[in-house]
């Protein structure tokens, strides 16, 4: 059983969203999605705390 995680394939979708469904076609070619989506999500992560940090510094 393959747990395949279906992109929305809309020729009127924004960019980003076009973005995302080639980044999960990637993810789902891999041999282990799992891990490709858990590593894709912590860099995301990391990206959203360290511009978030980066606003906070400048406050105080």
């Amino acid at each position: 059983m393959t747990n395949h995680i279906t992109p929305t394939s809309n020729t009127n979708s924004p960019s980003h969203e076009r973005n995302i469904d080639k980044l999960l076609a990637t993810i789902n070619s891999t041999p282990h999605p799992r891990q490709a989506l858990a590593l894709v999500g912590m860099i995301y992560c990391l990206y959203k705390t360290d511009l978030h940090t980066d606003s906070e510094d400048e406050e105080e």
